[in-house]
This record gives structure tokens, sequence and C-alpha cells, in this order.
């Protein structure tokens, strides 16, 4: 519109007192348009982003479910009591493995109790252990107790660890400190409280993980 006026005012059609307001509008219109299609160009990009997106996310779905190695189809018809003999095995190794750097196993690996459901199924179970491990004091050496002890509770059809519980007693005392839950402790600064947690971690998502495989081979 702005063109159009222009060009009567040139041609004499159209008063031309207005002219330099008229060039201000289609400078504005041409910016507007400018923008507006920029806008869109971004618009569309966005958008195949997004489907991008919906197309590769049941991929990594999957990648994740691999790297895990858990899902709830693949422990299906897989007996409860059998998965967690498994895990415990698992531990069992690995404990032995932990004990290293002056640690000496005092009582290996075990079930302490287990809650059963109206069907017999197990849906809790406590598995402890206890180790002694030296600190010296003016120049003695002094022997403390550690126990660790995980929860594991049944569900969507495989055991998860849900708790590890360490209290320590020490050479001096009589009773073991409360319990903390290095699940949701930050112990990444204690080597010694780091590699405990990793083998409670990485033993039973790999036994779990090696299940699954097995039931999605048979």
């Amino acid at each position: 519109m702005a063109r159009n006026d222009l060009n009567e005012m040139d041609e004499g059609l159209m008063d031309p007192s207005g002219a330099s307001t008229t060039r201000t509008a289609k400078v504005i219109a041409m910016i507007h348009c400018i923008l507006g299609m920029v806008s869109l160009a971004i618009l569309g990009v966005l958008l195949l982003l997004f489907a991008g997106g919906l197309v590769m996310a049941p991929q990594f779905m999957g990648m994740d479910q691999v790297s895990t190695g858990v899902s709830e189809s693949s422990f299906e018809g897989v007996d409860p009591a059998e998965q967690l003999s498994r895990i415990i095995d698992d531990l069992g190794t690995a404990v032995k493995q932990q004990m290293q750097h002056g640690r000496q196993l005092v009582t290996p690996l075990q079930m302490k109790q287990a809650d059963t459901s109206t069907h017999n199924i197990p849906s809790q179970t406590l598995a402890a252990f206890v180790y002694s491990f030296p600190i010296v004091i003016n120049g003695q050496r002094k022997e403390n107790l550690a126990r660790h002890e995980g929860t594991f509770n049944f569900r969507d059809g495989h055991w998860h660890l849900d708790r590890v519980a360490v209290s320590f007693k020490f050479f001096d005392a009589t009773e073991f400190s409360p319990p903390v839950n290095i699940l949701t402790e930050s112990v990444e600064k204690t080597p010694e409280f780091q590699s405990l947690k990793t083998m409670w971690l990485e033993t039973v998502q790999q036994s779990n993980a090696t299940m699954a495989q097995a039931k999605d081979e048979e």
C-alpha cells in the first residue's frame, strides 16, 4: 500500500505532503515482514528437532534398558527366591574381593530376615556382613568393626537395592554407631566408602542384568 501511494505521489495523482510518513511506514512494514519470515524459519527448525526427538526417543529408551540390563518383561516367570539367591551369591563374592588394605571379614554376607506376602513371595529382605579394620593410635594398632546392611525390596518383577545402612563400632566403644545410608550420602571424598558403595550398586545391577539376559535368551 505504501509503495502504491509513493508511486501515485511521483505521478502527481496524490498529495505529496505525506511522502515522508509513507516512506517510514514502508520501512516499518518491510522490517515486520522480515521478522515474520525469520520467526517462521525458527519455528520450522524447532518443529523438525521436536519431530526428530520423538523418533529417536524410543531408541534411547531401548539403549537405557540395555545399559541397565533390567526391564520388567525380562523377569517374567523368574522365581523371586532364585533372583535373590543369585544376587546374594554375587554380593558375597564381591564382598570377599573388597577385603583388602587391612580389612578382615568377620561375618560373611548372609540374609538376616525376610518378610513374605500373602502369596508366599518375599517382599523384603536384608543382607548384612561385618568386617574389621585397623587404625593406628600412638603407634598402637586398634581394631574396629564396620557393619553393612542392605535392604532389598521386590517390586516390578525384580529386586531393588533401596538402602545400605553402615555403622561402626570402634575399639573404645561398646555399641555400634547409628547407621548411615551410603546410597543417599555423598562419599566420593572417602575412597573406602566409595569402593563399598560402588560394590553394592554395581554388583546388584550386573546380577540383575545377567539374569535378565539369560531369561531373554531362554
